[in-house]
């Protein structure tokens, strides 16, 4: 498996699909505010990329 890749410190890439996916995963609990801004940040990368974006928060889990 390849090594996670960080958006910031907020967030690491956790998983990457076939169907052009990605898979965000909080690296620590967020405040609101943080977690606001970082999906406006991915939001905005995925309406340039044409890209699938999903943020997971820092509890949930990925299924291999």
């Amino acid at each position: 498996m390849a090594a996670k890749k960080k958006v910031a410190d907020e967030a690491e890439v956790v998983k990457e699909t076939t169907e052009k996916t990605i898979v965000y995963q909080a690296t620590r609990p967020m405040t609101f505010e943080e977690h606001m801004e970082l999906s406006r940040r991915l939001r905005h990368e995925q309406e340039q990329s044409g890209v699938k974006v999903v943020l997971l928060p820092y509890s949930g889990k990925v299924g291999e």
